[in-house]
């Protein structure tokens, strides 16, 4: 059997989940987001999608990075990064990425899950080596997590829950967490929700949270949170800085100031005064020896919709001597009106303004779910309503001059059909989501471009792509049939888009169908567990007769998938049962049965033939299945001279089982070879795949594999 190396993925299109924390930038330079219930990972300065990681049975809502692009000043030497990600279900699963390698490891699932979907996921690293990340649920519930990392790659994690909060009825959406200056080993968790009021709660590393104050002024959902990192003053880091928006439009900072603090429980008091510019004086925040009073520093009024997400500029390393970083006073804001904002004060009056916008004019575009810095503060993305990224790069030298980048993107619903087009140049994918995709290829630069093209036609989502058979357009829906009637097949004329036949056979929803390559005999399957084989023919007044040549009973359960042999009129069909059929067209009168592979270890939910050696009648039956594994077989037809089944009639080899962090997260909905001309010299293939991920994935079996 040749191994999982002989396959590499050359592409994957996918669109980001529409919730609010999907998206996470880490310190490693790389973003994760949700894809349906697989974890994406893409790569800013390639622009593309890197791997999905399967692990999640649910949608996966949020995606948070250890350390974060916060930490990346202090994680330059760090080589191995982790990765949380919440789902729908409650379920949370860390990640680590080995940089050395590039290799993924599902490290563990949290044990104490949250028992509804999981809503934000904040952390912040401690030390190279240990890190504090709290979770928070529409169960009402905030839990408290401690992490320490191991020294060695795939080493254990030691993972313990500090606490678990429940904040009420009305669940908490946006979290933020940080170390308070000057208190040593006490954190501040700041939490909001639907009652308007950002939540404060202090508390040791090693345990116990207790509430400590409300800050109150916003009138609508808090949105987001994000706490600077201290900030220094006369040498001193003794303040902390906390912005805030929220969907009344606004966004807030809060000043947290050392107000005093016992040194070495001697009785004496470091205090700080509260300046102009903190003009309304909140409560005092008591945590451990320490205090600090708390004011409105700022009021950020500029967006014209919900503003979703609020994030300090990354710190950079400081090249002061004895100070770690330098926390730049920059705040990035995306909101629903399409735009994201850079805020910062202006130098004499110190009062926080708008320097940069950048948006989108599409009608497309409904707005920004969430807005993130690169690690460096170059750069600035955005994640939309419709699944869509949208990158800006700060190419000024002497002056801010920010440009439109490029983009990974791809359907955010599940995509239930891909094909190439006939010159292999480009393939079409059709989504839930309503979206036609148009993936190009645009090689050396950008090996795929998408295209999309928006249809409103809710009929249009229940189609699978069309096949031309001459110059007829076939076309089958999807929608629950019920009868003969309802299950009907109907044969369309290109040009001019008449029906010029209605084939009846099944009495439940055909699931898939496909013309023979020499465009004589269509197949059909069904959710009645039969195959119908039809003759085609066109006569020579131009009409078209068709004929039911057999209809048989095949598999035990629905039959998902077909494909015809390029070389002959032999067919595949694939079942629920878990099993892939080869079936044989004798001499266009009757349909025989020639092998059965081996049961596979989920439903065969997608099935495509390509021919390889036709001499032999040799070819490569690509498999994929409900649980996302794709698998290729090498498949031998072997007929006698006058064309019948000789014996055996068959052969089948396992040549590949495609690596999971290939393949789909979930069910394959299509696969398609792409028809490229190739030579004696074997050029690589190349397999196209769809699914229920939300994912377009391309393959490239190499020429061993396809030379088999």
């Amino acid at each position: 059997m040749v191994g999982e190396a002989e396959v590499k993925q050359v592409f994957i299109g996918a669109g980001c989940n529409r919730v609010v924390n999907n998206v996470s930038w880490g310190a490693c330079d790389l973003v994760a987001f949700g894809a349906q219930n697989a974890v994406a990972i893409f790569c800013p300065k390639t622009a593309q999608i890197l791997t999905t990681l399967p692990g999640h049975k649910a949608a996966v809502n949020c995606t948070h990075w250890l350390p974060s692009a916060k930490f990346a000043f202090k994680a330059k030497h760090v080589e191995r990064h982790y990765l949380l990600s919440g789902d729908a279900e409650g379920l949370i699963i860390l990640w680590e990425l080995s940089l050395s390698d590039g290799k993924w490891r599902l490290v563990q699932q949290l044990p104490q899950s949250h028992k509804k979907g999981v809503t934000c996921i904040t952390g912040i690293m401690v030390s190279e080596t240990n890190a504090i990340f709290a979770s928070t649920s529409s169960d009402g519930i905030v839990n408290m997590w401690d992490v320490d990392f191991p020294s060695i790659s795939g080493g254990e994690c030691k993972l313990s829950c500090l606490e678990s909060l429940f904040v009420g009825s009305k669940p908490m959406v946006a979290l933020a967490l940080a170390e308070l200056p000057y208190s040593t080993g006490h954190l501040v968790l700041a939490m909001g929700g639907l009652d308007s009021k950002i939540q404060l709660y202090c508390g040791e590393r090693t345990g116990k949270f207790v509430s400590a104050c409300e800050l109150k002024g916003h009138t609508d959902w808090i949105r987001s949170l994000d706490f600077s990192l201290p900030t220094c003053t006369s040498g001193e880091t003794n303040s902390l800085l906390l912005v805030s928006s929220s969907q009344d439009k606004g966004i807030r900072i809060w000043k947290m100031a050392l107000r005093d603090c016992l040194v070495n429980g001697q009785g004496a008091y470091k205090k700080e005064e509260i300046t102009l510019a903190s003009y309304i004086k909140g409560p005092v925040l008591v945590s451990g020896p320490c205090s600090y009073q708390i004011s409105l520093e700022s009021l950020l009024i500029g967006h014209e919709d919900w503003v979703y997400s609020v994030e300090w500029q990354p710190p950079l390393a400081a090249d002061v001597e004895g100070s770690p970083y330098y926390q730049p006073q920059s705040i990035l804001s995306a909101s629903m009106d399409k735009t994201m904002m850079i805020w910062k004060p202006e130098k004499k009056s110190g009062i926080w303004m708008n320097v940069v916008t950048v948006g989108e004019l599409s009608h497309c575009a409904l707005g920004f779910y969430g807005g993130h810095w690169s690690p460096d503060g170059l750069s600035i993305l955005a994640h939309g309503y419709g699944g869509s990224f949208h990158l800006w790069k700060n190419v000024g030298v002497d002056f801010d001059d920010w440009k439109p980048q490029k983009v990974p993107s791809g359907h955010f619903a599940a995509v239930t059909d891909v094909a190439w087009g006939r010159s292999s140049d480009y393939i079409l994918s059709v989504s839930h989501d309503q979206v036609l995709c148009c993936i190009s290829k645009q090689f050396p630069e950008n090996p795929f471009l998408l295209l999309f093209l928006e249809y409103s036609n809710k009929f249009l989502q229940n189609l699978l792509l069309a096949y031309v058979l001459q110059n007829l357009l076939f076309i089958f829906n999807l929608l629950q049939a019920q009868s003969a009637a309802v299950a009907e097949i109907w044969l369309w004329e290109v040009g001019s888009w008449k029906a010029v036949g209605r084939l009846q056979s099944h009495s439940l929803t055909v699931t898939q169908t496909q013309f023979s390559h020499d465009d004589k005999l269509l197949l059909a399957v069904s959710r009645d567990r039969q195959f119908s084989v039809f003759t085609i023919q066109r006569t020579g007044t131009g009409e078209i007769n068709h004929k039911l040549l057999a209809r048989q009973e095949a598999h035990k359960r629905i039959i998902w998938a077909c494909s015809w042999n390029p070389f002959g009129h032999e067919f595949a069909t694939g079942s629920r049962d878990k099993t892939v059929k080869i079936w044989a067209v004798e001499k266009e009168s009757s349909v025989k049965e020639v092998l059965v592979l081996p049961h596979f270890s989920s439903s065969a939910t997608a099935l495509s033939w390509v021919g390889l050696d036709r001499n032999r009648n040799q070819g490569l039956l690509a498999v994929g299945m409900e649980n996302g594994l794709i698998e290729l077989w090498s498949l031998v037809i072997n007929r006698n001279d006058d064309g019948s089944i000789a014996a055996p009639g068959a052969a089948a080899v396992l040549v590949a089982k495609l690596d999971p962090l290939l393949c789909h997260v979930s069910a394959v909905h299509r696969l398609s070879w792409r028809n490229a001309e190739r030579t004696e010299t074997c050029p690589s293939m190349q397999l196209a795949s769809c699914g229920a991920d939300n994912c377009v994935r391309i393959f490239e079996p190499s020429s061993r594999t396809s030379c088999l």
